[in-house]
């Protein structure tokens, strides 16, 4: 049997089947018409010469209306609603294609994404002030005051008001526990299992804030106090203000390459109180039913620059503070023509309209009438495609029983360069884009204990290599996931934190353009340091920043512009008599090194006070979170000038009592040569090394002798 296939896809679904016979019969009538080199056919002799004229006689009502192909032009949509109402589409095997000469590219060239420079100075600082970069302290200045409404609204009672600073503290130990993994939250309290095993003073958070009131924050914690009356339709309006701050500082601090990536991330839930946002997939590996986010990523760094949460909710509401009210309705009013999924899609790329650059995304989102949609908002599209989707050539399609790997098929739209492809890797891969030339390029692929190379479409090998942005993002998100690690009664607080999630994902991605390499649990250790100990009052500000009094919250001053962003702190604690702000009440807090460091980095677990005074270093040590050293609770003796006085004070107590005040150590925990202490220890060893020179000079070599006690 014989398949006869359509190029043009509003034929495409009236495919001719025809046997051997019936290719045979037509042959020979094709012959008995145009004849051979032997024998004059019946076309030749109704064939009109060239420059012959024909003058009919007669009636022209009378003749016989003859059929004729007929290809009319295509004209390309102008409009979405144009594209909604595209009927066909004509894929040539035969054309070819080639990349569009507009493609974005920065003024200097490259496609690749960059730190803004004027942004630079807040990731190079410090974890805490990435992390604010994303979500301000004045967004967390709003949370503390939804806490305390809803704490009012729900008659919990509190001994005080919440304050700041305990939000501070709160997201601290969240991301603690998520580093130190102990169990239930009691665990982290009281008597420690790790004194009896490992000895020394482990950690635990009775210091940082009583059980009672970590509960207490938990349970009112509040992003938006929304009463349950109201007539608000959003079903979202609980965690609207971060959904909306999110998307206009993800794509504030970078300037995004060439490729980004569309797909979805999800954040598993089964509460019947969030069933309206709910979305159930059983193919999802973190579970079955779970809240989806419509997510836009670049394709290198993996920062998340825009999402749309799925929810029954309007443009306007989605778009409430991110742009006007004026664009946010016309915006709507231009989309309620297209279809849902293209909807969705178009809302999503909003913020890189007219930048030409290239969308990659799955068979989820993928159409050919998506990259018509996308092309009249300045930008390419990339992606695999159904191959049952509209107007997608299934004359391209190939069947997996008739192909080796690397066998492949391409077919043209002239008119819009729009390239349709099928490859056979192993499965079956249709494509469709309108950003890359019909070429073939080749891949590696593992084939048992050898790696072949095969051939495969360009637009499929660059599919592949931009495609996993969104991906990416979600492994690192759910690497200590502060929405994953904790269990809430309320959906809304899971969802929440999963934004934080994100924003403290995307505070690692642009730290990370700052720095060059870093280590992602690092980040979170760190991050968690500044919290708990209030470091993060030190975080420079993108604008100007306002330093504040705990004591008095809603009293603001301003601080001039001119001031450094290194030298700018938040000014916290009590207040001296002459009304002047204290200095911020920083605690230094224990955890086993051993719970931080493996047994593959147990060097780092060193003692660095027992470096310094010439003793073995010992491994059992406890991790100061503040001053990130590695610190042991033994006492011994010293007798040199550059070392502690004190004899009864552990190495926990000389580092913070000492060796800190003296400045011998730096932030990082190394040993500054410019200190007097290092100076004067500098001084001894070359003194003795003299001496020690001058003694075997004059033959009186000392013996040294070891004695052992058995």
């Amino acid at each position: 049997m014989f398949q006869v296939q359509w190029l043009d896809s509003q034929y495409q679904r009236k495919d001719e089947h025809l046997n051997l016979s019936m290719i045979q019969r037509g042959n020979a009538n094709y012959r008995s018409l145009h004849g051979s080199t032997s024998r004059v056919g019946w076309s030749h002799l109704c064939a009109v010469e060239e420059g012959e004229q024909i003058e009919v006689e007669g009636n022209i009502d009378d003749m016989e209306e003859c059929e004729e192909l007929f290809d009319p032009p295509m004209e390309l949509p102008t409009t979405l609603a144009e594209v909604e109402a595209i009927k066909n589409m004509r894929f040539d095997p035969g054309a070819q294609s080639k990349e569009p000469d507009d493609l974005f590219q920065h003024p200097d060239g490259s496609t690749a994404t960059f730190l803004l420079p004027q942004f630079k100075h807040l990731f190079e600082h410090s974890a805490s002030a990435s992390f604010f970069a994303y979500i301000p302290l004045s967004f967390w200045q709003q949370v503390l005051g939804e806490t305390n409404s809803y704490a009012r609204m729900h008659n919990i009672a509190l001994a005080k008001p919440f304050a700041l600073d305990e939000i501070m503290t709160f997201l601290g130990v969240l991301f603690y526990m998520e580093l130190v993994d102990k169990g239930e939250y009691s665990n982290y309290w009281g008597t420690q299992v790790e004194t009896a095993i490992f000895g020394g003073n482990s950690v635990n958070l009775d210091a940082v804030m009583p059980i009672r009131r970590f509960k207490q924050l938990r349970q009112s914690f509040c992003f938006q106090c929304v009463e349950v009356n109201n007539a608000n339709h959003d079903q979202a309006a609980r965690i609207r203000p971060l959904l909306n701050l999110l998307k206009m500082t993800g794509p504030k601090y970078v300037s995004p390459g060439r490729n980004l990536a569309l797909d979805e991330a999800s954040v598993a839930c089964r509460s019947k109180y969030g069933k309206p946002l709910i979305v159930y997939n059983p193919m999802k590996p973190t579970g079955k039913y779970h809240f989806r986010l419509y997510m836009l990523g670049c394709s290198t760094t993996w920062i998340s620059l825009n999402f749309r949460l799925h929810c029954q909710s309007d443009v306007t509401e989605r778009l409430a503070g991110v742009t006007t009210q004026l664009e946010a309705q016309a915006l709507n009013d231009e989309l309620a023509v297209s279809s849902s999924m293209r909807h969705c899609v178009l809302e999503v790329v909003r913020p890189v309209y007219d930048t030409r650059r290239i969308i990659n995304s799955d068979n989820y989102y993928t159409s050919v009438q998506l990259l018509d949609a996308m092309r009249l908002k300045g930008l390419y599209g990339r992606g695999t495609v159904r191959k049952s989707s509209a107007h997608f050539p299934r004359h391209v399609v190939i069947e997996k029983k008739d192909c080796t790997r690397g066998t492949s098929r391409q077919a043209v739209s002239a008119d819009r360069n729009t390239v349709a492809a099928s490859w056979y890797d192993s499965a079956i891969v249709t494509v469709i884009s309108n950003a890359d030339a019909s070429t073939l390029t080749t891949v590696a692929r593992q084939v048992r204990a050898d790696k072949r190379t095969f051939s495969a479409p360009t637009c499929i090998k660059e599919y592949n290599t931009n495609m996993q942005g969104v991906d990416r993002l979600d492994q690192v998100r759910g690497r200590f996931s502060l929405a994953d690690g904790h269990s809430f009664k309320k959906w809304y607080k899971k969802l929440g934190l999963a934004l934080v999630d994100i924003a403290r994902s995307n505070a690692y991605f642009t730290r990370k353009l700052a720095l060059g390499s870093t280590n992602d649990r690092d980040f979170i250790a760190q991050l968690s340091s500044e919290l708990l100990s209030g470091k993060w009052k030190e975080a420079p500000s993108e604008r100007r920043m306002f330093y504040t009094d705990v004591g008095s919250l809603d009293a603001p001053t301003e601080v001039d512009e001119s001031m450094s962003p290194s030298s700018a702190v938040w000014i916290a604690g009590r207040r001296d008599d002459d009304e002047c702000p204290g200095s911020p009440q920083k605690r230094c807090s224990a955890v086993s090194s051993k719970q931080l460091y493996p047994e593959s980095n147990r060097k780092r677990r060193q003692c660095v006070v027992c470096r310094w005074e010439d003793r073995y270093a010992t491994e059992v040590t406890d991790y100061c979170v503040l001053h990130t050293v590695c610190l042991c609770q033994h006492v011994f003796v010293t007798t040199k000038s550059y070392m502690c006085p004190k004899q009864t004070w552990t190495c926990w107590e000389k580092y913070h009592r000492f060796y800190l005040p003296h400045k011998l150590f730096s932030a990082k925990g190394k040993v500054r040569t410019s200190s007097n202490l290092y100076k004067l220890k500098h001084e001894s060893m070359s003194q003795r090394n003299l001496t020690l020179e001058h003694e075997l000079a004059a033959g009186n070599r000392s013996n040294v002798v070891r004695s052992i006690n058995l």
